[in-house]
């Protein structure tokens, strides 16, 4: 926001007022958006809202202080917290409203809209005032919206103000229209608990599965989602539990995070499913041919789409023949398959035209981010860069894998540390985020700091030769940098 501010600066237009407005209240600078909301109305025209939005904006900038420093009766400080939730709704509406493809910049002034609309309107224990019925209507309208993005993407005082809310309005839910007008709202259990369990609140997810009977497949869905953001030893815990249930589906992604975890030997005799998880870990370690051995002695009719595909990796790891062919077939309606060529299209410098057509079918699903990523790297356009970090806020699970699609490329340096940096808040323990990071922080010769998180990521997997081989790499850097000072 702040680089964006000043680009904008540098541009001498007046219809450039009113989102230098929104973007300087974005970092709670009140007096300049008041200033910039006042030239904007003037300059269409409307100077008494002009004058009206800045007093708000002012207004608001007093009642936050106020709050924040506890100061007025109990009464007044409910009126404040009503009049900002107002008043960030106002906002809010000025840039979308409320919709499950708001904008960036909408969904942050509608977080801050339900955080003050919760305080006053979403628990009746304060007591009402004018505005709680209508703030009701608006957390009913929002708190879905909310609660259907992955809770680990969210702020963490907006994953509080959901957690909090959704507590408070199952034991009030006469407020909110009844018993079945709530059970509406709420999400299901199982995209409560992978919920709970993906934002570091795991504890409190199976105490809820162990609430509503200890559903062995319920334990398989939290797993696999920890295991999707790399918290291999969260989603070995879990699964162990799945397996002590009797869960029957998942055994190779159960087998995959015990042995991402340690707790899987396979130097003994496994399990077929257990093997078929051994070489999917083998693969994504750099052993293809022990992975190309295991999956080839599967039998055709019993090869799934996931394992009829890490075969078709590991044959072109060892360039078996006929396995491009096969990957170019694949391509035409497999999303896995057609973003691994266009991967190497890119680093083949292939044509911009073949690339675009090939990725189409991909543009706008679920990994359409990769997509719009690849075509920037390919052409160099940081504005399709920026359109694959916006499609991947709609999408968050996908931020990983693009976050380590830009690193390997090493394209527009800048953006991709402040998505590193950005994703390091959100994903903590990540081995695959940590490796991502030391990849930039390498190339901007921040060498402490790739160091310090390319061990963050060997600690947790200590094996990966990929992140073994960039280790190295950062400690030849730093010898390097050493010698040369001597020198």
């Amino acid at each position: 926001t702040y680089n964006l501010l000043k680009s904008l600066k540098k541009i001498k237009s007046k219809q450039l007022y009113f989102y230098r407005a929104l973007l300087y209240l974005r970092i709670y600078s009140f007096g300049p958006a008041a200033a910039q909301m006042r030239r904007y109305f003037s300059w269409i025209g409307m100077p008494a809202a002009g004058e009206r939005w800045e007093k708000r904006i002012l207004a608001a900038q007093k009642l936050t202080s106020d709050i924040n420093k506890g100061e007025g009766s109990w009464a007044s400080q409910v009126m404040s917290v009503a009049a900002l939730w107002q008043f960030w709704r106002d906002v809010a509406y000025m840039v979308s409203p409320p919709s499950s493809y708001m904008p960036p910049l909408a969904w942050t002034f509608h977080f801050r809209a339900f955080h003050y609309a919760r305080m006053f309107a979403g628990d009746p224990k304060v007591g009402s005032v004018p505005a709680s019925p209508k703030g009701r209507q608006y957390l009913k309208e929002v708190f879905p919206l909310i609660a259907a993005r992955p809770w680990w993407s969210l702020p963490y005082e907006v994953q509080y103000d959901l957690v909090t809310f959704m507590g408070i309005i199952r034991s009030w839910n006469r407020y909110f229209g009844g018993r079945r007008a709530v059970q509406e709202l709420i999400p299901s259990l199982a995209w409560r608990v992978v919920s709970l369990a993906a934002s570091y609140r795991l504890t409190t997810a199976l105490k809820l599965v162990e609430k509503n009977g200890r559903d062995p497949n319920m334990y398989v869905k939290i797993g696999l989602a920890l295991a999707r953001l790399g918290r291999w030893c969260d989603a070995a815990r879990v699964m162990e539990l799945a397996r002590e249930g009797g869960a029957d589906e998942h055994t190779e992604q159960i087998a995959r995070a015990l042995l991402e975890c340690g707790k899987l030997d396979p130097s003994e005799e496994l399990e077929e499913d257990e093997n078929i998880g051994y070489a999917l870990y083998l693969l994504d370690t750099g052993h293809a041919a022990k992975a190309l051995a295991i999956l080839s002695a599967i039998p055709k009719n019993a090869r799934t789409p996931e394992i009829s595909f890490a075969l078709l990796r590991a044959s072109l790891a060892e360039n078996v023949p006929g396995a491009q062919n096969e990957l170019l077939k694949l391509a035409k309606n497999d999303e896995k398959a057609r973003l691994l060529l266009a991967d190497a299209m890119v680093a083949s410098k292939a044509p911009f035209d073949t690339l675009y057509d090939l990725l189409v079918p991909s543009l706008y699903g679920k990994k359409g981010a990769l997509a719009w990523a690849l075509l920037a790297i390919r052409s160099g356009s940081r504005m399709l860069y920026l359109k694959a970090v916006d499609q991947a806020w709609f999408n968050p699970d996908v931020l990983p894998a693009l976050l380590n699609l830009m690193a390997r490329h090493g394209a527009f340096p800048e953006d991709t540390l402040a998505l590193a940096q950005r994703l390091h808040a959100l994903l903590p323990y990540s081995a695959r985020v940590s490796y991502s990071r030391a990849l930039v922080f390498l190339r901007f010769g921040a060498l402490d700091r790739a160091e310090a998180e390319i061990n963050r990521a060997l600690a947790q997997r200590p094996a990966y030769p990929s992140y073994l081989r960039l280790k190295k790499a950062v400690i030849r850097a730093k010898s390097a940098q050493k010698n040369s000072v001597t020198n």
